[in-house]
């Protein structure tokens, strides 16, 4: 497993835009002089410390311990600043306090910006906009393709979207014989849906470089007899586009061999 020193540099920089800096230090802080006074052995301190430490240790040492091998999401570490807060509040100089205020509003601040304005493209399928845009549109191209099944094949986010908003199963990259994370335990036989045509929808995260998306769908003619771009989907905000889709129609479906299946 290797390392990558960027993810830890971005897990501590997602985290101190969650809680602001200066609280994020102030919790290093706190914790280096606990450790320090107790020899490490924070267990040794009064009750009501060691209730709050808990439930915050645990689950901050783990996932930053794991930053440097694997990508540590945004919101992963938020139940441990329930007590954490808490806890660092007793050594938190009331000088600094100002400026974690002030830190903290210009964060919420640009966040308020981003959120209303959109500035700043975010080149991930981890945005807020156009989910519910895009399954209105998918509804519409279904109309025309009424006997087709719907499936993605981005991770996960686009398939639960589409459940979300539409009144119907649509399937994850289980699919083309990629795991599916919740959509492998979720009751989905996908040889069930052998010989049938399907809506493929492909997000484009990266608006202007999309010549990869179209190279993957290529790789669906392994498991269709013949694949289309049939529409794409747009959403924009103040007139710039800000999210795309691409909606394939997929013909013949051949799943792939799973093991239980194979000779």
């Amino acid at each position: 497993m290797a390392l990558r020193l960027t993810d830890v540099l971005g897990v501590l920089g997602h985290q101190a835009a969650l809680l602001g800096p200066v609280l994020l230090v102030m919790l290093f802080r706190a914790i280096w002089l606990y450790a320090r006074k107790h020899r490490g052995r924070l267990w040794r301190t009064d009750g009501r410390t060691w209730f709050l430490l808990s439930f915050f240790l645990p689950v901050f040492s783990v996932f930053l311990a794991l930053s440097p091998f694997y990508w540590v999401k945004l919101n992963w570490m938020m139940p441990a600043y329930i007590t954490g807060v808490i806890w660092v509040m007793r050594c938190f100089p009331k000088k600094w306090r100002a400026w974690q205020q002030g830190t903290a509003l210009v964060i919420h601040a640009a966040m308020t910006i981003e959120l209303l304005w959109y500035p700043v493209p975010v080149k991930s399928d981890d945005v807020w906009l156009g989910w519910g845009r895009m399954a209105r549109e998918v509804r519409i191209i279904q109309r025309k393709y009424p006997d087709h099944f719907i499936f993605s094949a981005d991770d996960y986010k686009t398939s639960a979207a589409l459940n979300f908003y539409l009144d119907q199963m649509v399937y994850g990259q289980n699919i083309i014989g990629k795991p599916a994370l919740q959509f492998d335990y979720i009751g989905t036989n996908v040889q069930a849906l052998s010989g049938r045509d399907a809506l493929f929808i492909n997000s484009i995260p990266d608006l202007y470089t999309d010549d990869d998306e179209h190279r993957f769908a290529d790789t669906l003619r392994l498991y269709f007899r013949d694949v289309r771009l049939v529409d794409t989907i747009d959403v924009k905000k103040s007139r710039k586009l800000v999210r795309r889709w691409l909606v394939y129609r997929c013909e013949d479906y051949r799943p792939p061999v799973s093991l239980e299946n194979a000779p």
